[in-house]
């Protein structure tokens, strides 16, 4: 019965708010009930409170209005539901977190998920977060390194031993599966002779151990809890090994021939460097029971571990080893190619920080895991932008227009943004030769087309008078004078003496007002925590292209959402 019972209890999850360990389905079904009525509760809060607003006055929207273009509250995910609940199990005036990067410094889109929750939970308690991305707009209070704890981890171990809760194993990989039911979980689990081994025995191996008296592999130190437990985390797991790679260790040098495992040094790192909440992906919640086991009989201050669900990005790759490939190939040019999800990528491809963290708080959090679509990332992106990007007019495949009647120096005041007053304006000169959209023009008219053609007029974005089409020449020249009447649509447009720009994809005669001039004077676009500082690049430079889409110095961030189908 030893395999049934500890397959059911790896299938178990953690329901936060009554500690019982449930099924996925019915951990579904709870989640599905508390979200209901957290939804309701806020309700009701919202119809007595005004909105909450952004620093600069801008109204915020709830973390799950997915569909609305007001800015989302970032802090919403930690007022309520899951974060809101693990605050409450332990209040705190000093909340500290902490973001253990991989050893290999990847970080992709999921990692976003992590920084945002450990960093953004201890700035709403008041606390301080630790090791993070200073783009994303956190400022690390310290930057540690477990192996400056080695000492300190290593005298505990010796206590464990003096305790009785550890000893040293000489098995090998084939007689630890054994002990612990066999390849498929079938047989009895049982406990190793080396367990019965006095302290005295076990203090002297482990100290050989350190001193280099063993070969890899054939000396480990295994904590001894329960092998009756249905939780794989409590059966006797390693506490130190002896690594097969003795170069010297980064910091730590060559003063160490045995190294912790993650499972012994995560909560007696958490506990002496202060941390209040450990905030873990539920690829941990097995391991809780362990943590929580040598924290109590370890130290005093014993910090708190919970769990949340981990977030993936559909239709891309965050695989280490996949991206790997694709640069060893020259598929993509590096971590930082636009077209990944790294967080390199990202930022190169000009998503503000503030845009991830919008996105991070729509998901919400809970212990479910989160898959989404790359469409929803970008709309997310999106929605931000429109409010905190100022907008151009570019055009990509230029067409030239020479419009007859008129006024070379006409001047147009034109805002930075339709929607905040604050961005400014900048001035558009008329030309008589203008450039369209190559594809606004048609040279034979339809019923159902809107734009320009002969014979028909058509609006220009902020030009108080619309254009009709006169006449046309082969050499891509098109003739038109003042139109009559209310244009059915309106066209971006560049005058002439615009700055040539050259995109991602090779667009390269496209032409830009020279309003882009002051948007990159005043970069960064929008003025993110992340990019105060001064140490920002071109992808600082954002601005929407109007019908086209949201760019840096030039490369396309998202495309407008547009129906594929309109024609007007």
């Amino acid at each position: 019965m030893a395999a049934p019972v500890a397959e059911q209890a790896a299938k178990l999850q953690l329901d936060e708010e009554t500690g019982d360990m449930v099924s996925k389905n019915e951990l579904k079904r709870r989640l599905q009930k508390q979200s209901k009525k957290a939804a309701a509760a806020s309700r009701a809060s919202t119809t007595t409170s005004a909105p909450r607003r952004a620093p600069g006055g801008q109204p915020l929207a709830d973390g799950n209005s997915a569909g609305s273009d007001e800015l989302v509250d970032q802090d919403a995910m930690f007022a309520r539901g899951f974060l809101a609940d693990v605050y409450k199990l332990r209040p705190s005036k000093d909340v500290t977190t902490r973001f253990p990067p991989e050893p290999n410094g990847y970080l992709h889109l999921g990692h976003s998920k992590a920084i945002a929750i450990n960093f953004g939970f201890a700035r709403y308690h008041g606390g301080r977060p630790w090791e993070t991305i200073r783009w994303l707009g956190f400022v690390p209070s310290k930057i540690t390194y477990t192996s400056d704890h080695f000492q300190r981890m290593y005298d505990p171990a010796e206590e464990l031993v003096r305790k009785e809760r550890a000893y040293v194993c000489h098995c090998d990989e084939t007689q630890t599966k054994l002990q612990r039911g066999g390849e498929d979980g079938s047989a009895p689990r049982y406990r190793c002779e080396h367990a019965r081994q006095d302290v005295e025995t076990n203090l002297a191996k482990f100290r050989g151990m350190r001193n280099g008296e063993y070969a890899p592999q054939t000396a480990w130190l295994r904590m001894k809890q329960d092998t009756d437990n249905p939780n794989p985390q409590m059966w006797d797991i390693a506490a130190y090994r002896i690594p097969k790679n003795q170069e010297p260790l980064f910091r730590a040098g060559t003063k160490w021939r045995i190294y912790p495992t993650y499972d012994f040094a995560h909560c007696l790192y958490d506990s002496f460097e202060g941390f209040t909440h450990s905030l873990c992906t539920t690829e941990f919640t097995m391991s809780r029971e362990n943590y929580e086991w040598l924290n109590q009989l370890l130290v005093d201050f014993q910090p708190m571990q919970r769990e949340y669900g981990r977030l993936s990005l559909k239709g891309t790759i965050m695989s280490r080893r996949d991206i790997r490939a694709l640069i060893e190939t020259k598929t993509v040019r590096g971590w930082d190619d636009p077209r990944l999800y790294t967080l390199k990528a990202i930022r190169r491809r000009g998503v503000p920080p503030g845009a991830l963290l919008s996105f991070i708080s729509e998901l919400s959090v809970t212990t479910a895991n989160t898959s989404i679509e790359t469409k929803r990332f970008e709309q997310s992106v999106r929605r931000y932008l429109e409010r905190t990007v100022p907008r151009l007019m570019l055009v990509l495949d230029p067409l030239p227009v020479l419009i007859e009647d008129a006024l070379e120096q006409d001047l147009l005041d034109v805002p930075l943004s339709p929607k905040d007053p604050a961005m400014g304006s900048r001035q558009v000169r008329l030309t008589r030769r203008v450039y369209i959209e190559r594809s606004d023009f048609r040279e034979v008219d339809s019923e159902n087309y809107f734009r320009l053609a002969p014979g028909k007029s058509v609006g220009l974005l902020q030009v108080p008078f619309p254009i009709r089409a006169v006449s046309f020449t082969k050499d891509e020249a098109t003739g038109a004078g003042h139109g009559e009447g209310k244009p059915k649509t309106y066209i971006q447009w560049v005058p002439d003496g615009s700055p040539r720009a050259e995109s991602e994809t090779l667009w390269r005669d496209a032409l830009i007002e020279t309003g882009f001039y002051e948007v990159r004077r005043r970069a960064p676009w929008p003025e993110a925590e992340g990019e105060k500082t001064g140490e920002v690049g071109p992808e600082s430079v954002r601005f929407q292209a109007m019908r086209v889409g949201y760019f840096i110095v030039l490369s396309r961030i998202v495309p407008l959402k547009e129906d594929a189908g309109k024609t007007g």
